[in-house]
């Protein structure tokens, strides 16, 4: 606030802002929407009594600088009630670790660079929509210029509880999202992290990286349009150290193997949450059935 700025994301390095619907022409957008909304009326868990959200016009390209910027300052003047807070909870999607093609990942990349090397074009498919248990809660993004006093925040998902809302967001009638990249075993593994084996295993991996429900490519254009906007020199230099590091082997992953295993192998049924009970039934599963291995997970 100090610096004078307004909105502030309160993300991950693996998670990104995005519109919640495709950005670019009108005739791209509503051929989107159209899709969506088929899906939607098509789908039991979604109730059909909710509006789809609907836009004073469509969003820019991902390809244009600050377009995300004018796409809130946009919806704002238009006086949407999703954009008017100065705190708005985004609803996540988590995107799995199921491989796109060569051809799939390449498409409309530069030359210059190394589609495999980004999460955010390698991966493709991600948890249903409403998905609440594999997308996990929505996070927030704040307008700093409007607040006035700053209490200690306690959580990503809420920081304020007076003026955020639950971070249980419907993700039908929001107009941004968060797009969040598990990424492969070996990118996941790569830190030293102190909670292996516990709120990081390989199981929380392999139990997110099956998600392949559903498509969404919307956030691909960001890469020509960075090349375009920033130069092919300069594009390189600042890509430079994406992914892993070249020839990266990752260590023996039993060290990840999550170490409530044996008391969740032990029991038939799992007492408590829906998320706790479908991961717990996902561990037997994997453990107990040898077809669900790595390979089978990731339909390779």
């Amino acid at each position: 606030k100090q610096a004078q700025r307004t909105w502030v994301t309160l993300i991950d390095t693996d998670e990104f802002l995005m519109y919640n619907h495709k950005g670019g022409d009108s005739a791209t957008f509503q051929a989107w929407e159209a899709r969506q909304l088929a899906h939607h009326q098509q789908h039991d868990k979604y109730p059909n009594i909710k509006h789809r959200i609907s836009l004073s016009q469509p969003p820019p390209s991902p390809a244009q600088e600050g377009g995300l910027m004018r796409f809130l300052h946009q919806e704002q003047m238009a006086g949407h009630p999703f954009f008017q807070e100065p705190c708005i909870s985004c609803p996540r999607l988590q995107f799995g670790a199921q491989e796109s093609s060569k051809d799939e990942r390449n498409r409309n990349i530069p030359d210059i660079l190394d589609a495999e090397r980004l999460d955010t074009v390698r991966y493709r498919k991600h948890a249903e929509r409403q998905d609440y248990v594999k997308n996990g809660l929505a996070k927030a993004i704040l307008d700093v210029s409007r607040i006035s006093n700053f209490p200690r925040i306690q959580s990503l998902h809420r920081p304020i509880k007076e003026i955020c809302a639950p971070p249980w967001k419907d993700e039908w009638d929001a107009g941004l999202r968060i797009n969040h990249y598990l990424g492969s075993w070996e990118a996941y593994s790569f830190r030293d992290d102190s909670r292996r084996g516990g709120e990081r295993s390989f199981e929380g991996w392999a139990f997110k990286a099956m998600d392949a429900d559903e498509t969404d490519d919307n956030i691909r254009p960001w890469v020509s349009g960075f090349v375009e906007t920033h130069g092919v020199d300069k594009a390189k230099e600042l890509l430079r150290g994406s992914g892993l590091p070249p020839g990266y082997h990752p260590k023996d992953g039993k060290n990840w193997t999550i170490m409530f295993l044996d008391e969740i192998l032990g029991a038939n049924e799992t007492q408590g949450s829906d998320a706790r009970k479908s991961f717990d039934n996902f561990v037997r599963d994997f453990h107990f059935n040898k077809k669900q291995s790595l390979e089978h997970i990731l339909g390779q």
